[in-house]
């Protein structure tokens, strides 16, 4: 009888996905108490790949499984 036994092991590296969004919000959330005293709605920000997109917004694109709030896009 053969007995293999695995261990998982975390690097001790940073993830990049929660890095670079993690980021982004804190962004959003500093810029929105300086600039905005806190008024602008919570949103989704995301990242886009495509030559020459310079910006891009879409109202009210997603909504929350359970919330059922609607968010924008950015």
């Amino acid at each position: 009888m053969c007995i293999a036994q695995y261990i998982y092991v975390r690097l001790a590296v940073n993830l990049p996905t929660p890095e670079t969004y993690d980021e982004l919000q804190r962004a959003y959330d500093f810029f929105n108490e300086k600039l905005f005293s806190n008024e602008l709605p919570p949103c989704l920000i995301t990242l886009q790949r495509e030559k020459r997109t310079y910006g891009y917004c879409s109202f009210k694109r997603f909504v929350g499984r359970e919330s059922g709030y609607t968010v924008d896009e950015i």
